[in-house]
Parts: structure tokens; sequence; C-alpha cells
């Protein structure tokens, strides 16, 4: 797990609204010692938004949940050809796990195994079976973060048999 004390001037955070921000002065910011302060290399000045310290140990912001850090970048190994593409020349040093959920269907004719979506999103193809995603098969899903799971309730055209989106895990 990524946390606050991990992070360095210079690094590169993007934040669930799909922002990206350079990290400046994280130990002697104007918030006093460790505060994080985020540079906005598209507008070219620092985002008044998010340079006060807003930001919990777990890297999610206190007030807006768009703005929690999802990605971490490093350092730089080459210059940067414009400021817009700031992560080209970086290792990727940490991403956010999103929870996972499935789409079920309570229709008695399934049994409880047979029950789950499986997805090809890049074939549009839908069908209940298993929960299991097996290795044979990379383009079948049935484990989705929750907008890929609201996203798909929208496209499936017959909703009316999909019950629950269940949280990875839950009975």
């Amino acid at each position: 797990m990524f946390t606050k004390k991990d992070l360095k001037a210079g690094y590169v955070v993007g934040t669930k609204n799909k922002e990206k921000h350079i990290l400046i002065n994280l130990d002697s910011g104007k918030y006093g010692k460790g505060s994080i302060q985020l540079y906005t290399p598209q507008t070219s000045m620092r985002d008044e938004k998010t340079e006060r310290d807003g930001y919990n140990d777990d890297l999610t912001h206190i007030l807006l949940s768009t703005l929690d850090i999802v990605k971490v970048w490093g350092w730089s190994k080459l210059p940067a050809e414009s400021l817009t593409d700031i992560v080209d020349n970086r290792e990727l040093l940490w991403e956010r796990e999103e929870p996972k959920y499935y789409l079920t269907l309570s229709r008695e004719c399934f049994s409880e195994e047979t029950r789950y979506l499986n997805c090809s999103i890049e074939k549009q193809s839908y069908f209940f079976s298993t929960k299991n995603e097996f290795k044979s098969f990379p383009d079948i899903k049935t484990q989705f973060t929750k907008a890929e799971a609201e996203d798909l309730l929208d496209k499936i055209t017959h909703r009316t048999g999909i019950e629950e989106v269940k949280k990875e895990g839950e009975q």
C-alpha cells in the first residue's frame, strides 16, 4: 500500500477524475511539513483546489473523492517532450485496486453457481455461467469495477433479470 509518506516531490500522481499532477513542496509547503501540493501542467499553474493538504494517509482526498489519488509514477528517466505527456518515461509505482463486483441473475431456472454474468466487452457478448475467470479465455470477465458494472447494466438490453451488483466475496 502506497501512503502519503511514500510520495516525493517530482513524482506524478493521477486522480480519480483522470487528471495528472506533479507533486511539489512536499516537505515545506505553506500548509506545513508533509503537505501535498499539486502542480497541474495542463494549465501551467498550481491547482488551488488541491494545493492545501487535503489528503489522508491512504491518498484519498478529505473532501472530494474525484481527487483521490489512484496512480503514482516515479521520477522521469528522460526529459518530457511536452508537459501534457508527463507520464512518458516514468515507471508506474502504484495503482489503487478498485473493489470488484459481480452481476448476478435472480431467476429460479439458474443454479447458484451459474447465475453470474460473463462478458466479452471487446466482442459485446454476454452470457450467464459461473463466476470463475479462466486464463484460457482472457477476454471473458466476470468481475468488474463499479463503473464497468454500471456501464454494462446500461448496455445490456435484457436487464430485467439482473438483480444486483455484488462486491467480490459477498454472499
